[in-house]
């Protein structure tokens, strides 16, 4: 779990770096605490990108869909290409399934281990119909 909530945290607050609105900020934050609050709670899903065929995350997405409100797609280096596969398949089984949903994208650099590391995270939310 730290493998997604410090990233996320890190590429947000470095979105928010140079905003001098205090009203914008503590937007963000609330939005930021209701994510992880949802993730705690089991709302909504993680789905970590990585070796597997774009096929096995479709299967497992397609199994779940209905269990949660949302799925948090997780992808570091040279695994954010996969990520984008998986999420425009996924978007298409959600148009497919007359669902509502949107769609929020996390996503910069960040050192670790003294390599500087790309991070993708797109959250898709099933809105309630």
């Amino acid at each position: 779990m730290d493998r997604v909530i410090i990233p996320i945290l890190e590429l947000r607050e470095n979105d928010l770096a140079d905003i001098e609105d205090i009203a914008t900020i503590e937007t963000a934050k609330k939005e930021m605490r209701d994510l992880l609050e949802e993730i705690v709670r089991e709302k909504i899903a993680l789905l970590f990108i990585g070796r597997r065929g774009v096929n096995e995350y479709m299967q497992y997405l397609r199994e779940r869909m209905s269990d949660f409100n949302g799925f948090l797609i997780c992808s570091r280096g040279i695994y954010e290409l996969a990520c984008e596969s998986v999420c425009n398949k996924f978007e298409e089984l959600l148009k497919e399934k007359c669902k509502d949903y949107t769609r929020e994208e996390f996503s910069g650099k960040l050192r670790l281990n003294e390599k500087e590391i790309s991070y993708r995270y797109i959250l898709l939310r099933v809105k309630d119909t």
